[in-house]
Order: structure tokens, then C-alpha cells, then sequence
């Protein structure tokens, strides 16, 4: 069995937390990232606005859409794709039904951790990770 640990800086005075997750079955690999910014970044490009933001859902507990984009985002045909949007953003309602959360992270152009925050949708609580 495999087993990854990530750890994230939290804050000085925060007193941290073990948080477990599975990953099994896996990534569906490159395939359902590649499929779904074939269907919307072509709309999106096209559309008006001072801001293109593509926001990708996940609602499943399993893989990542973070290490499927990375399995792509190098190729010419993404880079094609990608020219015609400003940044594209996660966000991860696996909890939703259950917990009331939704999770949102910046993904594209650059990857940045201090993006990373929730919304309980129950009570409006909004958390981001200090800087």
C-alpha cells in the first residue's frame, strides 16, 4: 500500500491536524481534464468579459484534478487552449452534501497553495490559508 503525506503550513499558533483520505480508485488520468477543457475553454475564450475564469468541478472523494491538469498542462494542445482564458480554478464539492463545505483552489497560471480556502454554505464561514 501506498502512502503519501502532505503537510501545509497553517499559521505559527495553529495547533495542527491529521487528516486521512483515500485516493483509491485513482486518477482517471489525462483524459477527463483533457475532455473538459476541450468542451469549455473554446466557450469561454469566446465570450465577453474582463476575466476569464474556468472553474472545474470535482465531486468525487477519489484523485485530483490538480494531478490530472498536471499530467497535461505542458502539451502544445493545452497551451493552444489556454491562451484564451486568464486562470482556471478548482473547487472540490465532495462535501457539500454531507458537510455543507465547498473547497476552491487557484490551479493555472501558477499553482499557489495560499489560494486554498473553504465556504460552509450552512453558515457562511468563509477560511483561507494565512499568509
Amino acid at each position: 500500500m501506498e502512502l503519501t503525506v502532505d503537510k501545509l503550513n497553517m499559521g505559527q499558533d495553529y495547533p495542527g491536524k491529521f487528516l486521512t483520505a483515500r485516493r483509491w480508485p485513482g486518477d482517471p488520468g489525462p483524459d477527463l481534464i483533457l475532455s473538459g477543457l476541450n468542451n469549455k475553454v473554446p466557450k469561454l475564450s469566446v465570450a465577453a468579459g474582463d476575466k476569464k475564469i474556468l472553474l472545474l468541478e470535482k465531486d468525487s472523494v477519489a484523485g485530483t484534478i490538480e494531478s490530472q491538469f498536471e499530467q497535461v498542462k505542458d502539451s502544445d494542445e493545452v497551451k493552444r487552449l489556454l491562451r484564451g482564458i486568464d486562470e482556471i480554478w478548482t473547487t472540490n464539492t465532495a462535501g457539500l452534501q454531507k458537510e455543507n463545505v465547498i473547497f476552491t483552489n487557484k490551479l493555472w497560471p501558477e499553482r499557489d497553495r495560499s489560494t486554498i480556502c473553504s465556504l460552509d454554505v450552512s453558515t457562511d464561514r468563509f477560511w483561507r490559508v494565512e499568509q
